[in-house]
Order: structure tokens, then sequence, then C-alpha cells
């Protein structure tokens, strides 16, 4: 408000979005501070005020176009000027969502708005509140991913940060086979005959394979992410580095040559350098390891390296692309991937792939029709006309630097 107060001249749009909405979210109920605060809003002329929370349809989005909703709270109609639909368009055909992610939306079935408060304690309408990596407030689809996500917020994550190591090494094992079996990130630490393993119990050999199984996407021959192809590129150039006995050119000479068939590039230095399959990784090559993996500039590798007190960065940063690429989740398995949806929104989304257009022109229809009822009977020749030539374009007073 204090914003469209200085700047009279120029448009704002204030989109409200209080606690029930998709994504980050607040802890305010939707309604109360508009009644407390629409008559300072209105008397800005230049505020567009929009609704953004949860909304999915005709029923609940038309008594906050004509302002009906308030008239529950005993007060005067208080009509917004606009909805804004995000939840909702996820499962749309334009949408990035992978197919199944999108299916697991449409099955989420949602609950009322007086029950959203529900999913800070668990479940409720196959969604649920965790604390995302900035400690706020997050509404997720409750994937086996993130319903493992909210047992760590409760039980270690809310601990104080001096407590979280020791209470994860408490249950380590217990917390890498779910990382494995559920999460989109899994554990790293892998021998070559499938047993879990820290990275100082794994060789160079078996380091570099277990960076391509969880970096390359094998049955679309494709990388993660072009750094994740340089991580490996670096790692590999360190190997040579430890092993090669002789003067001479690296095997390696250029990342590119990883782009195709990286498991056979892998393989030939491998070869070339035997006793990297017999030798555990030094301290210092953990620790450059590590370095790699927290190195600025890249993708956040999409795997944890270690269990120490940085547990919930490895575990939570960057956990979204996921649904938009289920194909670089293990087994493409949708039951490990973080999904945002509202709780309240999801209610409305029972189609997946529908046409944004198809979604947008039902809601709109709807609410013309519902206009027409409640206003003019269902007779259009009620409904009055006004003639006009068409609106001028306004002239806009940008603000100052």
């Amino acid at each position: 408000i204090k914003i469209a107060q200085a700047n009279p001249d120029f448009p704002i749009l204030l989109q409200w979005t209080g606690g029930r909405g998709g994504g980050h979210h607040s802890f305010e109920d939707f309604h109360q501070p508009i009644l407390e605060t629409y008559g300072a809003i209105r008397a800005c002329k230049n505020i567009v005020l929009v609704a953004g929370s949860g909304f999915g349809g005709v029923d609940d989005t038309l008594p906050y176009l004509t302002g009906d909703w308030s008239l529950r709270f005993d007060c005067a109609p208080m009509p917004f000027d606009g909805v804004l639909f995000g939840s909702r368009v996820m499962v749309a055909k334009e949408g990035g969502a992978s197919d199944a992610v999108k299916d697991a939306i449409v099955a989420a079935p949602g609950i009322d708005d007086s029950e959203w408060e529900q999913t800070y304690q668990g479940p409720a309408g196959g969604v649920v509140t965790v604390l995302s990596e900035l400690g706020e407030p997050i509404h997720k689809i409750a994937t086996r991913g993130v319903m493992l996500w909210k047992e760590l917020d409760d039980t270690v994550f809310s601990l104080p940060r001096e407590k979280r190591l020791s209470a994860l090494l408490a249950k380590k094992q217990y917390i890498i086979d779910r990382l494995n079996a559920d999460f989109q990130k899994p554990w790293f630490g892998k021998k070559a005959d499938g047993r879990t393993a820290d990275l100082e119990e794994m060789t160079y050999a078996e380091v570099a394979q277990r960076l391509l199984q969880v970096l390359y996407i094998s049955h679309q021959s494709r990388w993660i992410d072009v750094t994740m192809r340089n991580l490996v590129g670096d790692y590999l150039l360190r190997l040579e580095e430890r092993f090669t006995s002789s003067e001479g050119p690296a095997i390696l000479q250029s990342f590119t040559q990883l782009q195709e068939e990286p498991y056979k590039q892998v393989q030939t230095i491998i070869d070339a350098y035997p006793d990297c399959q017999t030798q555990l990784l030094a301290s210092e090559d953990v620790q450059f390891f590590i370095n790699l993996c927290m190195r600025p500039g890249q993708k956040p590798v999409p795997f944890i390296p270690l269990m120490d007190k940085d547990f919930h960065i490895w575990f939570k940063k960057d956990s979204l692309w996921q649904a938009e690429d289920v194909d670089a989740v293990a087994d493409q398995d949708v039951g490990r991937v973080c999904i945002l949806q509202g709780p309240v929104a999801v209610r409305y989304a029972t189609k997946a792939n529908e046409p944004v257009k198809d979604i947008l022109d039902n809601i709109y229809h709807g609410q013309i029709a519902a206009l027409l009822e409640k206003y003019y009977h269902n007779n259009q020749a009620e409904v009055p006309v006004v003639e006009y030539l068409g609106n001028e374009t306004p002239s806009v007073k940008l603000p100052p630097y």
C-alpha cells in the first residue's frame, strides 16, 4: 500500500495469497488480513487486487469477484479485481511437470478451505506442509519422499543445530535406507556389489562408476546437466593424476569426450589404471570430492555424499526440478519426488494434460453463466449494453529510479 501511495500514477498489482496457497505459504488465514485492510487498499485507486491462493473453479472464485465472500463475516461486499491460478494449471497440457507428476496431482483429493491448517500435522487431502531449505512452510504432495522430509523435519531438523548430527548418526543406516528407497536424492556411497558405504570405503573406480549412475540418464543418453558432466570430468582428471606412472597427456583431454558414451570413456580410464579398482579414496580426495559437489556455479548435486552438519542442505537444496524431469529420478519413481501443490486448489485438478485454454475458458464461461443467473434471471435481454469505440491507451508515469 505504501508503494502505491508513493507512486499514485503507476498501476500496482497486489496479489494476496495467505496460508492455503501451494508451494511456499504463510501462516495467515486468507480472509482476516483483507477484512482488516480492504478500506486502505481501495483508497489507492492504482491498486489492482488479485486473489491468488487455493483457487481452481467457478464456485470458489465467483464470490471473490462479486465480493460476496465477505458477507458471511458481516461485512459489506469486498470484490477482488482478479484471480490468479498457480497450482490449478500445473496439470495443464502446457505445464512443465512430467506426466507422472500430473497424475499424482490429479490423484490427490484435496480438502476444504476450513481444513488446510491440518497439513501442518500431517497429510490432509494428499498434501502436507514441510519446511523448505529457507526454513519456511511449503505445501507439497504427500509422496513417500516428502513424508521422509516431514519425518526429518519433526525429528532432526527441528533440533538445535549443534544436536542434529548426533541425532542423524544415531539412525544413520535407517536414513540411508530410506533415502535409497524413497527419496529423489539417493545416498551416494555404494560399493560395486551394491552395499551402501561411506566415501572413504569406496575405490576410485567405484566413485567414478557411481557418478555415472546418479548423474547420467542412460535410457535417454543425456546428462542431468552439463555441469554434472564437468564434475565427472574433473574427478576423472584427479583419478588420472593419482595413478599415472609416466609423463604424458591425460586420456581425458576434453569434457566433451564424456558427452556421448560416457560409460565407455570411464571404463577406458579405469582399464588404463587398474590400481584404481582396489585403492580406496584417500582422505584428501574425499575432501576434493566434497568440494566438487559444493562447487559454486554448478547445479547442486542430486545425491547426498555424506552425513555431516550440513545434511539439511544436501537434503533440501534444489529439490523441485525433479517434478519436471522424473526420468532423472531412480526408477522414474514419482513417489520419490517433491511436488508443489495447494491443498485447496488440488480439488479442482481432475484431469491431466487438459489445455490451459480449456481450463480458463471453463472457469470464465461458468462465471458468466453464474452472473447471468444471479443478476439477470438467466435472461440475456436484461443485460445492459454499453456502446463504446474502444478504450484509450492510458498514460503511465514510471516511478523515479
